[in-house]
This record gives C-alpha cells, sequence and structure tokens, in this order.
C-alpha cells in the first residue's frame, strides 16, 4: 500500500468514525443521566439467607432466620461441619456454642432473658462438666 493510499485510508476511517458515533448518540443515547441522590436502603442487600461460598462453591457461613424467625450465623470448616453457632432466642437472648470436628458443642457463652451471663463447658459426649450456674449454687 502506498503512502498515499495509507492516508486515504486513515482519513476515511476517521470520517466514517465520527459519522457513525453522531448517528448512534443520536439513536442509542437518551436523556442525559444525572446524578442522583442514593438513599441508605439502596445500598442494602436483603434476602433471607446469605452463603458465604468458597471458589469451589462450597458453603462456610450462612446467615439466616431459624424456624421462628430468629437471626442465626453458622460457620463451617472445610470438612463441612459447623463449628461454631451464633444464634437469638426467641425472647433475643443471644447464644454463642463452639462445637468440635464431630460436631458435638463443647462450650456455650450466653445471656439469659434476665441478663444473666452464662458459660458452660461440655465433654465430648455433650454433657455439661462445667458451668457458672453451677459454680453459683
Amino acid at each position: 500500500m502506498s503512502r498515499n493510499q495509507y492516508a486515504w485510508l486513515m482519513l476515511g476511517s476517521l470520517v466514517f468514525s465520527l459519522i457513525g458515533g453522531a448517528i448512534s448518540s443520536r439513536f442509542f443515547i437518551g436523556a442525559s443521566a444525572s446524578a442522583q441522590k442514593i438513599s441508605q436502603w439502596e445500598k442494602v442487600i436483603a434476602a433471607e439467607d446469605f452463603l458465604l461460598l468458597d471458589k469451589n462453591g462450597n458453603p462456610h457461613a450462612r446467615l439466616g432466620l431459624l424456624e421462628k424467625d430468629q437471626p442465626g450465623l453458622y460457620l463451617k470448616d472445610f470438612n463441612d461441619k459447623v463449628r461454631a453457632v451464633l444464634v437469638l432466642s426467641e425472647a433475643g437472648s443471644p447464644s454463642l456454642s463452639l462445637l468440635d470436628k464431630d460436631g458435638t458443642p463443647r462450650a456455650r457463652l450466653s445471656l439469659s432473658d434476665e441478663g444473666e451471663p452464662g458459660l458452660s463447658l461440655l465433654d465430648q459426649n455433650g454433657k455439661v462438666i462445667w458451668s457458672t450456674e453451677r459454680a453459683r449454687k
């Protein structure tokens, strides 16, 4: 391709690009966009259940509602076993349970409906071996 042909090709490309841009803006762009005020709720994602998945799609955490609409957070290990549970009772009292690799609760931290703190340690069978309730008696 000669230098003269190359110059005509570049000029033609430029002209047709400008024409194409003008035509597409005329037909494909509607009213001009302007910034809009975003309410605080437009920044929120709302759902009944949230799952935290690893890159292979395996769930490792769940935030959701239990049978009676009590909120709960469940954390799983890489063997798909629940290892920690944070829930609220029907009355709204919090409880945190730590589970061993077999899924047996081994420690529980809670507040009673009256606001009394509680700590329980459990053996490998889930039987209470020490608790603040026993220590108070």
